[in-house]
């Protein structure tokens, strides 16, 4: 029969990660934030090239992570990745899911790790040197938006604007640009995502560090 496109998932990759292993993730993020059903398993491994648009289409499913894990703050994702490097997990990431580059691609199972879910918030503006510091996890109208009323949310003199729209704008996530040296049709005034960054913030299996 002709598919719609509309099915329900169902795919036959089995979870390879022992109960164990879940359990121990489980205990760093909790139950919520831990899914290991087939449909959270296929949308978070796709991205948005049309090769991949047309075998989903087909019901199609080429790779899958083990599970998905939606990390809380910084120090979920500190965790997770000691956990992983410990176990010789692979750990990936997923932001908007706008990647056009098979970038979500997950050849060997392991953990997909979602930060748009929770780890999507401005935390600061600052009028002085006109930064802001921002999750990774949040999607570009979110953080523009958030910019533009600073007054009203982070008591600021000025309003702001990333200056930074790229095509997938809508789609993708603050740190997705910054990953991918983010760069789009409407980047030329105030640069590409690289241009606009001052410092980050990186987790590693041995500890965390900022750049300046």
């Amino acid at each position: 029969p002709k598919l719609e496109g509309n099915e329900p998932v169902a795919i036959s990759q089995k979870i390879k990660l022992t109960k164990k292993k879940i359990d121990q993730i489980i205990e760093i993020v909790g139950k919520n934030n831990v899914e290991t059903d087939d449909y959270s398993r296929v949308r978070y491994s796709h991205g948005k090239t049309v090769d991949e648009a047309m075998d989903l289409r087909r019901n199609i499913v080429r790779q899958v992570p083990d599970i998905v894990v939606h990390p809380r703050n910084k120090k979920d994702v500190q965790k997770i990745v000691e956990f992983c490097n410990q176990g010789k997990i692979p750990v990936y990431v997923y932001g908007g899911g706008s990647s056009v580059t098979f970038g979500l691609q997950t050849p060997k199972g392991g953990v997909m790790l979602v930060m748009s879910t929770h780890m999507n918030k401005l935390l600061s503006v600052n009028d002085i040197n006109q930064t802001a510091v921002v999750q990774p996890g949040m999607m570009g109208p979110a953080y523009e938006e958030a910019l533009n009323n600073a007054p009203e949310r982070f008591d600021t003199k000025l309003r702001y604007t990333c200056g930074h729209f790229p095509q997938s704008f809508e789609y993708s996530s603050v740190g997705g640009w910054v990953l991918t040296l983010g760069s789009g049709q409407a980047s030329t005034y105030y640069g590409d995502a690289y241009h606009l960054v001052v410092s980050q913030e990186y987790v590693t299996p041995v500890g965390s560090f900022k750049t300046h």
